[in-house]
């Protein structure tokens, strides 16, 4: 549509001299001082929320893993008949005795990734010592 609206501008224009500058202008390249907007790169996706929530923090600590020492979740994954390890580094979360990895703690309900988790609280007794 721009490119018709030009072809018009020139020929309405009479004298030859008008002519020859809208042509120029039309076919001349661009640069950094003509006020053209310069495409934006979009900005990246916000990183998804990672955050974790301890439904009812009390008696609950939260521990990241130091040492290389044999340490075991007390959750066994769905479908498998042994307790795997917390690793070093790892985060996990601590119950009295009771150690839990954070996808166990998530499984079992005692954690949960909804920010607003205080409104939609579970019904049922706090886990005891």
């Amino acid at each position: 549509m721009c490119h018709k609206l030009c072809q018009c501008l020139i020929a309405l224009a009479e004298p030859v001299a008008y002519k020859n500058q809208i042509r120029s202008l039309l076919t001349a390249t661009p640069t950094m001082s003509d006020d053209i907007p310069t495409p934006v790169a979009k900005p990246a996706d916000p990183a998804p929320d990672a955050r974790v929530y301890v439904c009812h923090p009390e008696g609950w600590t939260a521990v990241v893993k130091q040492t290389s020492e044999r340490l075991y979740c007390y959750q066994k994954n769905p479908g498998e008949d042994y307790f795997h390890l917390i690793v070093a580094g790892e985060i996990y979360l601590v119950f009295g005795d009771e150690k839990y990895c954070l996808m166990c703690a998530l499984r079992r309900g005692d954690a949960t990734q909804e920010r607003l988790y205080w409104q939609h609280r579970r019904k049922g007794p706090l886990p005891t010592e």
